[in-house]
């Protein structure tokens, strides 16, 4: 999404698609608020990219 709508209008496209995979990962509703509010409202795609990586680490650990 970054590289065809651009970083400006691909991360908003996306920011609906990362709440949907959050949603679905089977994280606590606590977590899942938490990190909803975090990589849904990010302005900078790298920081959400890596926010979605820390988010997935983190609950593999949980695993």
């Amino acid at each position: 999404m970054l590289t065809h709508y651009g970083e400006f209008l691909g991360l908003r496209n996306a920011r609906k698609h990362m709440g949907w995979y959050l949603e679905t990962s089977g994280a606590t509703s606590l977590d899942l608020k938490a990190w909803r509010r975090r990589l849904c409202t990010e302005e900078d795609a790298q920081q959400a990219l890596a926010g979605l990586s820390e988010f997935y680490a983190a609950a593999e650990a949980a695993a």
